[in-house]
């Protein structure tokens, strides 16, 4: 009886072990017009168990993978899987925690020229161009805070956000998508979690070029017309 006793103290007194999850998962796109984009991402995993991660990229053209700052021993993979794109991340035994990687990869495109339908018209003005970016976590790891920052090209800024998803919970200070500046370059921002397995999150934002200063070099032209016409005796060579 004593030892059932002393058994169930210790059950109790025990401190349950932390449960491993994504803290952090933080992306930076830096599109362009042409060609294919940069992007940089830092994961952060606490109580990580030896063995293999997996994590859900988040974008199916991933390619050219390149660890930046990893602890000794992890290793990084990237994988397909059904068309989408995972990162599969080796803990050895021993690593610390909280776990963090970065590293880098290229996407293309990252700003599609937005498609008009046959026999409709374009909404948006020449040499616009579209974000998208939808997150599954597919994985069973829960990912906590879960952020994608698109960095537009220089010359463009952000007309609208379209889509903005999943909808701010009771709890949750907004937006979803949020416009930012980054170095003096127009951005948006998504922001989502906690992110259980199933769970998604997406935004769709159109960019356009930033509008030149028509208005000013008319104002220009007209003055410089009405300077000539009003001094124009003064410019005008002497007669004979």
């Amino acid at each position: 009886m004593r030892a059932v006793v002393a058994g169930l103290v210790l059950l109790l007194g025990a401190a349950p072990a932390a449960a491993a999850e994504i803290t952090a998962y933080d992306v930076t796109v830096r599109s362009q017009l042409m060609g294919p984009a940069r992007v940089e991402a830092r994961i952060e995993i606490a109580a990580p168990s030896p063995g293999d991660v997996l994590v859900p990229v988040g974008f199916a053209t991933a390619d050219a993978l390149q660890a930046q700052e990893v602890p000794a021993g992890v290793t990084l993979t990237l994988e397909r899987s059904d068309g989408a794109s995972l990162l599969r991340i080796g803990v050895p035994a021993g690593t610390p925690s909280p776990l963090a990687v970065t590293f880098t990869f290229s996407i293309s495109p990252a700003l599609p020229v937005p498609v008009v339908a046959a026999g409709e018209r374009a909404t948006l003005p020449g040499g616009s161009r579209v974000a998208r970016h939808a997150f599954v976590n597919t994985q069973p790891l829960r990912i906590a805070r879960y952020t994608c920052l698109f960095v537009m090209p220089g010359g463009m800024r952000v007309h609208a956000i379209r889509e903005a998803l999943p909808r701010l919970g009771k709890t949750e200070v907004g937006p979803r998508v949020r416009l930012v500046d980054v170095e003096g370059l127009a951005g948006a921002r998504l922001a989502a979690g906690p992110l259980r397995q199933g769970d998604s999150t997406s935004m769709q934002v159109e960019a356009v070029p930033r509008a030149r200063p028509w208005g000013l070099l008319a104002a220009g032209v007209l003055l410089s017309v009405a300077y000539l016409v009003y001094f124009r005796d003064l410019v005008a060579p002497p007669r004979a």
